[in-house]
């Protein structure tokens, strides 16, 4: 079972996104900020990370450069930013910083 970190310092997306996750087959570890997120997807090398953009500790940007830079670490490591915000430079800086894709939340 491939495992997703999901790092947002909102309890209630987390479990939201968590309890789809697990539906759909994934592994789910939950981070509450950008500097958790990190530790724990260097310590357990997960398929996936799912980063909210604004965030304490570390924004979903600062994930995105960090984690890339293990990437010797992380070769596969896909990242899906998501955001409640819709500004088109935030889609461009996510996908400069190594994101995968950015999402928006409803």
């Amino acid at each position: 079972m491939a495992t997703v970190i999901v790092i947002d310092d909102d309890r209630v997306v987390r479990k939201i996104l968590a309890t789809a996750l697990i539906k759909a087959g994934w592994s789910v570890v939950e981070a509450a900020d950008g500097q958790e997120g990190i530790q724990k997807a260097l310590e357990l090398k997960p398929a996936a990370v799912i980063c909210d953009l604004m965030m304490p500790r570390g924004n979903g940007f600062q994930v995105c450069r960090a984690l890339r830079e293990e990437s010797a670490e992380l070769p596969d490591l896909r990242i899906v930013v998501i955001t409640a915000r819709i500004f088109d430079i935030d889609r461009v800086n996510a996908l400069e910083s190594g994101a995968d894709e950015l999402l928006t939340k409803p």
